[in-house]
């Protein structure tokens, strides 16, 4: 029997950059990794069928990035191959050559990835995409990383913005200042997420820079994992500065994000300034010092166990939460509310019990959501989503159905023209939409609002509008 081939890594790349990839691959094959490419398949067949034969045995992907005008994802027989590597989970790591562009494009479904950077040798861009390629830290960059887990100030940023945060980054450490950026601490492959909400319970200074590409995913979830959980709960007191690069305004933060306006912010009208970077520096040295003198009185990281101002303890939501049981957590957070109202007869939240209902209590319901799904879910989400539609908290003589109609589209309450009942909800973290849940109720059994006689305009029950609005008081 003729022993078939193994492939480690897929090499994906415009032909213009073949010279530069093929040299990445010898050195890649001296270090036990063996790579497939157009390069494998024999004259006179199909490349699409010989990696259509292999797809399935390839544990990661590699997308290289040069100088050319077009990536290789353009290719439309390319695409589906990426997208399949995505599909499986595996990782799909951007490489970016020495010849490639200061900002790189990118397709969506690529942008936050960990990149891997051959324009700075410095950071040793082999070894980081054999780390990502096989999702174990080689021992040179473990040799490397000499200084444990400790840093000075965590760089929150849009990947887009990655050159410019670099150069503030280079700066810093030339000053002894240890910065936590994420293309040396994470790699592809590498079990990124857990990794970055640990890092972010570490944090004691955070600089959220804002520049002219705007906020990115996961630069977004960063900020709000950092004020919401710890700043306005007062847990802990992580300081936070918004920076603007140049060329951006304060004033181009999302709706979501205006509670950043109240933080003293830095604006950097050039990165070559060095009186800028000094500001920076003196900020470091300062929560560094600070932080040092309170090292001794270490609190945990936020593991609420909480007990409510009316007495009702949440110890079972907190359990069936961190279990991923979403749908019995969905439907102790309805029981929950039902007893602190004292409507567990009724079984049923109405327009009285709602404005009545307790905003600090709202507030530690929501935390548990917001930990526990990592910010998917919680009804501070389904606020966010809601204001960012055009929804305010209006009377309910005001009620604007469209707008509610998008959300439940967004949120994946409707279907088509269909609002779903509560049965029909989605309860998996990883198949449903952003604020899915907590889960209101729809028609039918169950639900926070699934019960009792029912006002409906135009479809939508006027009890979900009096919530939407309660979530809006209680953040005024």
């Amino acid at each position: 029997m003729v022993k078939v081939k193994e492939f480690d890594v897929f090499l994906c790349y415009n032909s213009n950059d073949q010279r530069e990839v093929e040299k990445i691959s010898k050195q890649l094959k001296t270090r036990g990794i063996n790579s497939w490419d157009k390069s494998e398949v024999p004259p006179g067949l199909l490349w699409q069928q010989e990696l259509e034969g292999q797809i399935e045995n390839i544990k990661a992907a590699a997308v290289f990035i040069g100088n050319n005008l077009l990536g290789p994802w353009d290719n439309n027989e390319i695409q589906p191959f990426l997208r399949q590597f995505v599909k499986r989970g595996c990782p799909v790591i951007p490489v970016l050559l020495a010849n490639a562009p200061e900002k790189p494009k990118l397709p969506l479904f690529l942008e936050e990835n960990i990149w891997v950077d051959f324009r700075d040798s410095q950071s040793n861009p082999l070894e980081a995409l054999i780390w990502g390629i096989r999702g174990k830290k080689p021992l040179q960059l473990t040799l490397e990383d000499s200084e444990p887990e400790e840093f000075d100030v965590f760089l929150s940023h849009n990947s887009r913005d990655k050159d410019s945060v670099r150069i503030i980054a280079n700066k810093l450490k030339k000053e002894g200042i240890i910065t936590w950026l994420d293309e040396s601490q994470f790699v592809g492959g590498d079990e990124w997420q857990a990794k970055l909400y640990k890092t972010l319970d570490e944090t004691n200074l955070a600089f959220f820079f804002i520049g002219e590409n705007g906020i990115g995913k996961w630069h977004h979830q960063e900020v709000g994992y950092l004020y919401n959980r710890y700043v306005s709960s007062g847990t802990k007191n992580p300081k936070i500065v918004p920076l603007l690069l140049p060329g951006s305004s304060i004033d181009n933060l999302p709706s979501e994000l205006n509670y950043l306006k109240m933080l003293h912010s830095i604006s950097l009208n050039s990165l070559d300034d060095d009186r800028e970077i000094s500001k920076l520096l003196q900020i470091c040295l300062n929560v560094r010092s600070q932080s040092n003198s309170t090292q001794v009185i270490q609190t945990p990281p936020f593991q609420p166990k909480p007990k409510s101002e009316v007495g009702y303890e949440y110890n079972k939501l907190d359990t069936l939460l961190s279990q991923g049981n979403w749908k019995e957590a969905d439907e102790e957070t309805a029981r929950c509310m039902l007893k602190i109202t004292k409507r567990e007869q009724k079984g049923w939240l109405d327009e009285l019990s709602i404005n009545n209902f307790p905003c600090q209590e709202l507030y530690k319901i929501d935390q548990l959501w917001l930990k526990y799904s990592s910010h998917k879910f919680g009804f501070s989400v389904q606020k966010e989503i809601y204001h960012s539609l055009g929804g305010a908290g209006n009377a309910a003589s005001n009620i604007d159905l469209e707008i509610w109609k998008l959300f439940g589209d967004k949120v994946g309450w409707r279907q088509g023209e269909k609002w779903l009942s509560y049965s029909e909800l989605v309860f998996n973290l990883e198949t449903a939409n952003e604020g899915h849940l907590p889960g209101w109720g729809g028609e039918g059994s169950g639900g926070l609002l699934g019960g009792g006689r029912r006002i409906f305009i135009g479809g939508v029950s006027l009890d979900h509008h009096y919530l939407m609005q309660k979530l809006f008081k209680c953040n005024s």
